[in-house]
């Protein structure tokens, strides 16, 4: 599915002139599947369509809808799951103040604090 659906937004960029026209690109002998549909949290493991449930270990609690699920392999015969899902309830902590340095050519360092 997810091939697929590459491939037709590399047509739709090139008929809309804002890409060259597609040709097979190589990830470097990585191996990756995207799934951008139907996975979800089961128990103590990811359920990813034509595969069932692959037991997992999940770090953190993943509440809210799922997006998509990339499994990619190393060199080292390991697999990850890079899973894409929407947070609702993002909390932003804004503590401190907003500090930058610019060096330039008329003057040497300008500093900003956030006033």
């Amino acid at each position: 599915q997810q091939s697929l659906k590459n491939l037709e937004s590399a047509f739709k960029n090139f008929f809309q002139k804002r890409a060259r026209f597609p040709k097979f690109k190589s990830k470097h002998k990585k191996q990756s599947i995207r799934y951008p549909e139907s996975c979800s949290i089961k128990g103590n493991g990811v359920k990813l369509p034509k595969l069932g449930v692959v037991k997992a270990r999940i770090p953190k609690a993943i509440s809210s809808k799922i997006k998509s699920v990339t499994v990619s392999k190393t060199s080292t015969d390991k697999y990850f799951a890079a899973i894409l899902f929407q947070a609702n309830d993002l909390i932003l902590n804004k503590t401190g103040k907003i500090s930058g340095i610019d060096l330039g050519l008329t003057s040497l360092v300008t500093v900003f604090d956030g006033a």
